[in-house]
């Protein structure tokens, strides 16, 4: 399903982003998102999306999980190279809903499919959430 999203110039080297009733911000400056940042966010946001797909299809808790996530650039080729993505997750899960979780990320996250790979995508899993 496609949803039409504007994109409009602000000024100071920002752009504001709506969909629907929804706006996001960009800048280059690091007040704000930067579109980079923003990549790494939606790689995030989707994997997030999937693990809870399957999480709460097995009828389990995925409340208060979270995802620390890093991006690294090299200007000199003006390319994202690396997402390193730190997901903190339930202690409770067992080891067949960890594997059947950590595969579903990498093989359904279709933000992260679609990316480059040129782009290393570092995925780390650690259960540590009461």
């Amino acid at each position: 399903m496609s949803k039409v999203i504007t994109v409009s110039y602000k000024g100071n080297f920002q752009t504001e982003i709506k969909a629907g009733k929804q706006k996001i911000l960009t800048d280059r400056k690091g007040e704000i998102l930067s579109p980079s940042e923003l990549t790494a966010a939606a790689v995030t946001s989707c994997a997030m999306t999937v693990l809870s797909i399957v999480i709460e299809n097995e009828n389990m808790n995925f409340e208060d999980s979270y995802v620390e996530v890093e991006k690294q650039t090299d200007l000199t080729v003006y390319r994202i190279t690396e997402i390193k993505l730190v997901f903190h997750l339930r202690k409770e899960y067992s080891e067949e809903i960890r594997k059947k979780a950590e595969t579903a990320v990498k093989e359904m996250c279709v933000v992260g499919r679609s990316l480059s790979s040129d782009i290393t995508q570092n995925y780390t899993f650690i259960y540590d959430v009461e």
